[in-house]
């Protein structure tokens, strides 16, 4: 209590609890480093296995996506359907393509696509869009076109039988 009487200051207190904060801080900090070097080490091998997981499971699917096609195709041949004439094949894929092309100049018109050099904003790629349109028209359009006559071929046989 002489250091009220004197009006001084408080003395410094050197008590454990400083000490022990900041060994205890200085452990956390360590600790921190450590886990983070090991967690860069084990992120190389978890990346690794992920990416083998991943490789396994696309594999896998490859290996499902085979065998659906598979027991299609032996479903398709259990029930043959009798295949198209040849003149009538052409004839669709004929009428198909006029379809595909008058589908695709409708497209260009209704979107407004500058496909002639003279028109503002032509530009070369815009060709590109045209004949994806043509050719995702036709093949689908010829799909659907012979499968039709194909299903619409055996119910004539069926109804004859």
């Amino acid at each position: 209590m002489r250091w009220r009487r004197s009006g001084g200051s408080l003395p410094a207190r050197t008590s454990g609890n400083e000490g022990r904060r900041a060994r205890i801080g200085s452990v956390l900090a360590e600790g921190v480093q450590v886990v983070a070097g090991g967690g860069a080490l084990f992120s190389a091998s978890a990346a690794l296995a992920l990416g083998k997981v991943a490789l396994a499971a696309l594999l896998a699917l490859v290996g499902f996506g085979i065998c659906v096609r598979l027991a299609r195709h032996r479903r398709a041949v259990a029930c043959t359907v009798p295949a198209v004439a040849p003149g009538r094949a052409v004839a669709l894929s004929v009428a198909a393509a006029v379809l595909a092309v008058l589908e695709s100049a409708l497209l260009v018109e209704a979107t407004g696509l500058p496909v002639r050099h003279d028109q503002p904003g032509f530009e070369p790629s815009n060709w590109a869009w045209v004949l994806g349109a043509l050719a995702v028209l036709f093949w689908g359009q010829r799909a659907l076109l012979l499968r039709w006559a194909r299903h619409r071929g055996a119910a004539a046989a069926g109804a004859t039988r």
